[in-house]
């Protein structure tokens, strides 16, 4: 499948530029930090090659230490109804976050047919490609999860909603889907031609506490200074909503902290370590100190490159001084 080159976040924030896709086919390695399911051992896939450039690649080796070992090390949730389903899982190179927009190309054959029976019942779907005997006909919901360089699949995924679609003269689909909400998968019912899971929804979060909107207040202060640095450093003209985006005011500590770990687009094993806490004042912890290393990184960085910039009045008596009489040695 190829991933559109878009953001999530428009503005001075982030750009990604669309690089097209590999096919490729990888080997089971070692485990990552991250929760993998053990079943999903190897998995043809295409590659995501989408280069993206974003403020906090330039630090993103100062924050690997401070998620580590905070997602093995999560205490089980209290007893609770269990919600367990099955749903045809889309593991790829990227991570999809509750409340992110996710739109995704759809070209090879197979998952042509799986969003087509998908999306059974909406106009300009093909009929032939439907599989009206599948349990999963016309639900428009399916998992993502992301896949490793070693083609090891997350354990932990996000549920999403195909919200729209569009067909293109190849025959290709677009489709435009929304993060609804995570899950740990339990067992692998089917691996090819697609991945079909027995999944367990996480539980729903919607911490409003003092102290999750303390965090999420500090949180939104350090997310601020990085895009007006990032301005200032590279130039960029901005108007207020660049400088001040309405999500960071607007959402509540939970979804401010999914949104958060959606512009940390160029390390994807980050973003499946947010993703994989249980827990919101956790999760904005983990974020203020992996975006505060970053902001006192670049800032450090921005400080020194102007204390060695030659000064105008310099630049300008290096231009007035007259040339020199003598050849070269």
């Amino acid at each position: 499948m190829q991933l559109q080159g878009r953001s999530v976040v428009q503005g001075p924030t982030v750009i990604a530029l669309e690089r097209g896709h590999q096919p490729a086919t990888t080997q089971a390695g070692t485990q990552a930090f991250v929760p993998l399911h053990p079943e999903l051992a190897r998995h043809s896939f295409c590659k995501n090659t989408t280069l993206v450039w974003s403020l906090q690649s330039r630090a993103r080796q100062l924050c690997r230490p401070s998620l580590q070992f905070r997602v093995s090390a999560q205490a089980g949730s209290p007893s609770r109804q269990r919600n367990i389903q099955q749903i045809p899982i889309f593991p790829l190179g990227m991570v999809a976050l509750p409340g992110a927009v996710c739109p995704l190309n759809i070209f090879e054959a197979r998952y042509r047919v799986l969003f087509s029976t998908l999306l059974a019942g909406d106009d300009g779907v093909e009929d032939g490609l439907i599989n009206h005997e599948s349990p999963f006909c016309g639900s428009k919901r399916f998992g993502i999860s992301h896949m490793n360089s070693e083609g090891r699949v997350s354990e932990v995924g996000t549920l999403l909603k195909i919200e729209g679609h569009r067909k293109l003269p190849d025959g290709q689909i677009t489709t435009f889907n929304r993060g609804l909400e995570r899950y740990k998968i339990m067992k692998v019912v089917q691996k090819q031609p697609i991945l079909i899971a027995e999944v367990e929804m996480m539980p729903a979060e919607d911490d409003a506490s003092p102290k999750a909107r303390q965090l999420a207040a500090e949180l939104v202060t350090i997310v601020k200074q990085l895009i007006e640095l990032n301005v200032k450093a590279r130039k960029i003209k901005a108007d207020e909503s660049d400088l001040n985006p309405p999500e960071l005011n607007d959402l509540y500590p939970t979804r401010l902290s999914f949104f958060v770990a959606s512009l940390l687009l160029d390390n994807y094993m980050q973003q499946q370590a947010l993703l994989s806490l249980e827990n919101t004042v956790e999760r904005l912890e983990v974020e203020i100190e992996v975006l505060g290393n970053t902001l006192r990184y670049l800032s450090a960085r921005f400080a020194l490159q102007g204390a060695f910039a030659p000064s105008t009045s310099e630049t300008e008596a290096e231009g007035d001084r007259p040339p020199s009489a003598s050849g070269p040695d």
